[in-house]
Protein backbone atom coordinates (compact mmCIF):
# COMPACT_ATOMS: atom_id res chain seq x y z
CA UNK A 1 0.00 0.00 0.00
CA UNK A 2 2.96 2.52 0.83
CA UNK A 3 5.24 1.58 -2.55
CA UNK A 4 2.25 1.06 -4.78
CA UNK A 5 2.38 -0.66 -7.68
CA UNK A 6 4.37 0.20 -11.22
CA UNK A 7 2.15 -0.13 -14.49
CA UNK A 8 3.80 0.44 -17.84
CA UNK A 9 1.86 1.78 -20.78
CA UNK A 10 3.10 0.29 -23.98
CA UNK A 11 2.34 -0.50 -27.52
CA UNK A 12 3.21 0.75 -31.11
CA UNK A 13 3.11 4.91 -31.79
CA UNK A 14 0.17 6.26 -32.20
CA UNK A 15 -2.35 3.14 -30.75
CA UNK A 16 -3.62 5.75 -27.90
CA UNK A 17 -0.91 5.05 -24.95
CA UNK A 18 -0.42 8.71 -24.08
CA UNK A 19 -5.03 9.32 -24.68
CA UNK A 20 -4.77 6.25 -22.00
CA UNK A 21 -2.48 8.36 -19.66
CA UNK A 22 -4.70 10.93 -20.12
CA UNK A 23 -7.94 9.37 -19.25
CA UNK A 24 -6.56 7.51 -16.31
CA UNK A 25 -5.20 10.91 -14.92
CA UNK A 26 -8.14 12.96 -15.93
CA UNK A 27 -5.87 15.51 -16.69
CA UNK A 28 -3.60 16.54 -20.11
CA UNK A 29 -0.42 14.86 -18.75
CA UNK A 30 0.86 13.81 -22.04
CA UNK A 31 1.04 15.49 -25.57
CA UNK A 32 -1.62 13.98 -28.04
CA UNK A 33 -0.96 14.06 -32.00
CA UNK A 34 -1.93 12.31 -34.73
CA UNK A 35 2.26 12.41 -35.48
CA UNK A 36 3.61 9.15 -34.70
CA UNK A 37 6.84 9.07 -32.03
CA UNK A 38 5.15 11.99 -30.15
CA UNK A 39 6.65 10.69 -26.93
CA UNK A 40 9.86 9.96 -26.85
CA UNK A 41 10.95 9.63 -22.84
CA UNK A 42 9.37 8.30 -20.09
CA UNK A 43 5.89 10.09 -18.57
CA UNK A 44 5.08 9.05 -15.36
CA UNK A 45 1.89 9.94 -12.92
CA UNK A 46 0.24 8.83 -9.68
CA UNK A 47 -3.53 7.79 -9.62
CA UNK A 48 -5.49 6.11 -7.21
CA UNK A 49 -8.37 3.32 -8.08
CA UNK A 50 -10.75 3.42 -4.64
CA UNK A 51 -7.64 4.34 -2.56
CA UNK A 52 -5.43 2.01 -4.92
CA UNK A 53 -1.89 3.73 -5.60
CA UNK A 54 -0.60 3.32 -8.85
CA UNK A 55 2.21 4.71 -10.85
CA UNK A 56 1.38 5.23 -14.59
CA UNK A 57 4.34 4.94 -16.82
CA UNK A 58 4.01 6.14 -20.47
CA UNK A 59 6.96 5.38 -22.98
CA UNK A 60 7.83 5.88 -26.12
CA UNK A 61 6.12 3.90 -29.24
CA UNK A 62 8.10 0.55 -29.78
CA UNK A 63 9.10 0.60 -33.25
CA UNK A 64 12.61 -0.04 -35.40
CA UNK A 65 14.11 3.39 -36.17
CA UNK A 66 16.82 5.29 -36.85
CA UNK A 67 16.61 8.37 -34.65
CA UNK A 68 19.08 8.44 -32.01
CA UNK A 69 16.37 10.28 -29.56
CA UNK A 70 13.47 8.08 -30.34
CA UNK A 71 16.19 4.89 -30.20
CA UNK A 72 16.99 5.75 -26.54
CA UNK A 73 13.72 6.87 -25.78
CA UNK A 74 12.59 3.02 -26.73
CA UNK A 75 15.54 1.72 -24.53
CA UNK A 76 14.05 3.18 -21.55
CA UNK A 77 10.64 2.03 -22.63
CA UNK A 78 11.69 -1.40 -22.47
CA UNK A 79 13.96 -1.26 -19.10
CA UNK A 80 10.41 0.23 -17.84
CA UNK A 81 9.00 -2.63 -19.20
CA UNK A 82 10.86 -5.39 -17.41
CA UNK A 83 10.44 -3.46 -14.33
CA UNK A 84 6.69 -3.33 -14.14
CA UNK A 85 4.42 -4.87 -11.83
CA UNK A 86 1.79 -4.61 -14.92
CA UNK A 87 1.77 -3.99 -18.41
CA UNK A 88 -0.79 -2.26 -20.18
CA UNK A 89 -0.06 -3.53 -23.85
CA UNK A 90 -2.49 -1.04 -26.01
CA UNK A 91 -3.19 -2.63 -29.78
CA UNK A 92 -5.24 -0.81 -32.70
CA UNK A 93 -8.06 -2.68 -32.81
CA UNK A 94 -8.96 -1.62 -36.51
CA UNK A 95 -5.57 -2.05 -37.76
CA UNK A 96 -4.68 -5.79 -35.33
CA UNK A 97 -7.27 -8.55 -37.30
CA UNK A 98 -6.20 -11.13 -35.79
CA UNK A 99 -6.30 -10.69 -31.96
CA UNK A 100 -3.87 -12.50 -30.91
CA UNK A 101 -2.13 -11.50 -27.67
CA UNK A 102 0.96 -13.73 -28.43
CA UNK A 103 1.88 -12.54 -31.64
CA UNK A 104 0.59 -8.57 -30.64
CA UNK A 105 3.34 -8.97 -27.38
CA UNK A 106 5.78 -10.70 -29.74
CA UNK A 107 5.59 -7.71 -32.00
CA UNK A 108 6.68 -5.43 -29.63
CA UNK A 109 9.58 -7.47 -28.30
CA UNK A 110 7.67 -8.29 -25.20
CA UNK A 111 7.46 -11.77 -23.76
CA UNK A 112 3.93 -12.90 -23.41
CA UNK A 113 5.45 -14.86 -20.31
CA UNK A 114 5.64 -11.55 -18.23
CA UNK A 115 4.22 -12.01 -14.87
CA UNK A 116 1.17 -9.62 -15.52
CA UNK A 117 0.21 -8.31 -18.84
CA UNK A 118 -3.15 -6.88 -20.02
CA UNK A 119 -3.70 -6.12 -24.09
CA UNK A 120 -5.98 -3.43 -24.39
CA UNK A 121 -7.65 -3.36 -27.80
CA UNK A 122 -8.00 0.35 -28.15
CA UNK A 123 -10.54 2.22 -31.38
CA UNK A 124 -13.43 -0.38 -30.75
CA UNK A 125 -15.59 2.93 -32.14
CA UNK A 126 -13.90 2.14 -35.41
CA UNK A 127 -14.31 -2.16 -35.28
CA UNK A 128 -18.31 -1.79 -33.93
CA UNK A 129 -16.33 -4.09 -31.34
CA UNK A 130 -18.18 -4.03 -27.89
CA UNK A 131 -16.27 -3.25 -24.45
CA UNK A 132 -15.51 -6.33 -22.90
CA UNK A 133 -13.16 -8.14 -21.34
CA UNK A 134 -11.97 -11.33 -22.11
CA UNK A 135 -8.86 -14.13 -21.71
CA UNK A 136 -6.92 -15.98 -24.42
CA UNK A 137 -4.17 -18.26 -23.12
CA UNK A 138 -3.84 -16.62 -19.76
CA UNK A 139 -3.72 -13.42 -20.98
CA UNK A 140 -6.57 -10.90 -20.50
CA UNK A 141 -7.93 -8.75 -22.94
CA UNK A 142 -9.93 -5.17 -22.99
CA UNK A 143 -11.96 -3.84 -25.47
CA UNK A 144 -12.09 -0.20 -25.32
CA UNK A 145 -12.71 3.17 -27.14
CA UNK A 146 -10.17 6.08 -25.59
CA UNK A 147 -11.84 8.55 -27.59
CA UNK A 148 -15.30 7.84 -27.08
CA UNK A 149 -14.42 6.73 -23.12
CA UNK A 150 -15.99 3.32 -23.66
CA UNK A 151 -14.50 0.38 -21.67
CA UNK A 152 -12.80 2.69 -19.10
CA UNK A 153 -14.94 1.03 -15.92
CA UNK A 154 -14.13 -2.43 -17.50
CA UNK A 155 -10.11 -1.27 -17.63
CA UNK A 156 -10.53 -0.06 -13.66
CA UNK A 157 -12.49 -3.25 -12.36
CA UNK A 158 -9.99 -5.08 -14.01
CA UNK A 159 -6.48 -3.51 -12.87
CA UNK A 160 -8.32 -3.72 -9.08
CA UNK A 161 -9.01 -7.23 -9.45
CA UNK A 162 -5.67 -8.39 -11.71
CA UNK A 163 -3.29 -6.87 -8.90
CA UNK A 164 -4.92 -8.69 -6.34
CA UNK A 165 -7.71 -6.02 -4.83
CA UNK A 166 -10.81 -7.06 -3.25
CA UNK A 167 -13.75 -4.64 -2.10
CA UNK A 168 -16.20 -6.20 0.11
CA UNK A 169 -18.32 -4.18 1.94
CA UNK A 170 -16.36 -1.32 1.99
CA UNK A 171 -13.05 -2.61 3.00
CA UNK A 172 -10.11 -3.67 0.92
CA UNK A 173 -7.89 -6.63 1.03
CA UNK A 174 -4.31 -6.24 -0.41
CA UNK A 175 -2.83 -9.83 -0.79
CA UNK A 176 0.03 -9.10 -3.54
CA UNK A 177 2.60 -7.63 -1.68
CA UNK A 178 6.00 -9.40 -3.24
CA UNK A 179 6.77 -10.40 0.69
CA UNK A 180 3.68 -12.22 0.70
CA UNK A 181 3.82 -13.85 -2.50
CA UNK A 182 7.35 -14.97 -1.28
CA UNK A 183 5.57 -16.54 1.71
CA UNK A 184 3.13 -18.71 -0.11
CA UNK A 185 5.94 -19.71 -2.39
CA UNK A 186 8.03 -20.90 0.61
CA UNK A 187 4.63 -22.53 2.07
CA UNK A 188 3.89 -24.78 -1.30
CA UNK A 189 7.04 -26.01 -1.26
CA UNK A 190 6.69 -26.89 2.58
CA UNK A 191 3.60 -28.66 2.12
CA UNK A 192 4.53 -30.31 -0.97
CA UNK A 193 7.58 -31.78 0.78
CA UNK A 194 5.28 -32.55 3.77
CA UNK A 195 3.12 -34.82 1.46
CA UNK A 196 5.89 -36.40 -0.46
CA UNK A 197 7.30 -37.42 3.09
CA UNK A 198 4.28 -38.70 4.03
CA UNK A 199 3.37 -40.87 0.77
CA UNK A 200 6.91 -42.29 1.12
CA UNK A 201 6.02 -43.20 4.83
CA UNK A 202 8.83 -40.69 5.76
CA UNK A 203 9.70 -40.03 9.52
CA UNK A 204 6.49 -38.28 11.51
CA UNK A 205 9.15 -36.09 13.07
CA UNK A 206 10.33 -34.16 9.52
CA UNK A 207 6.64 -34.19 8.35
CA UNK A 208 5.92 -32.04 11.98
CA UNK A 209 8.78 -30.16 10.84
CA UNK A 210 7.64 -29.29 7.75
CA UNK A 211 4.23 -28.30 8.72
CA UNK A 212 5.49 -25.92 11.18
CA UNK A 213 7.55 -23.78 8.50
CA UNK A 214 4.83 -23.99 6.28
CA UNK A 215 2.62 -22.51 9.16
CA UNK A 216 4.99 -20.13 10.28
CA UNK A 217 5.59 -19.11 6.67
CA UNK A 218 1.52 -18.24 6.69
CA UNK A 219 1.78 -16.45 9.99
CA UNK A 220 4.22 -13.40 7.94
CA UNK A 221 1.19 -12.78 6.07
CA UNK A 222 -1.88 -13.36 8.99
CA UNK A 223 0.60 -10.86 11.17
CA UNK A 224 1.47 -14.19 13.65
CA UNK A 225 4.62 -12.62 14.90
CA UNK A 226 6.49 -13.05 17.53
CA UNK A 227 7.73 -9.85 19.22
CA UNK A 228 11.45 -10.41 17.95
CA UNK A 229 9.99 -10.60 14.26
CA UNK A 230 7.57 -7.62 14.86
CA UNK A 231 10.38 -5.65 16.50
CA UNK A 232 13.00 -6.48 13.40
CA UNK A 233 9.81 -5.79 10.75
CA UNK A 234 9.28 -2.24 11.80
CA UNK A 235 12.67 -1.08 12.45
CA UNK A 236 13.89 -2.42 9.30
CA UNK A 237 10.69 -0.48 7.12
CA UNK A 238 10.09 2.36 8.89
CA UNK A 239 12.24 4.94 10.39
CA UNK A 240 11.83 5.24 14.46
CA UNK A 241 13.41 7.89 16.25
CA UNK A 242 13.87 8.37 19.94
Amino acid sequence: MRDGISVVIAGKPNVGKSSLLNCLTGMDTAIVTNIPGTTRDVIRSQIQIDGLPIHIIDTAGLQETTDVVEQEGIERAHREIEMADHILCVVDAAFDKNRNPEVALRELGIDPQHKNITILYNKIDLTGDLPKVHSIDGIASVYLSLKNSLGLDLLREHLKSSIGFTIQAGEMVFSARRRHITALEKVNEQLYAAKQRFLNRGPIELIAEDLHLAQKNLGEITGDFTSEDLLNRIFSEFCIGK
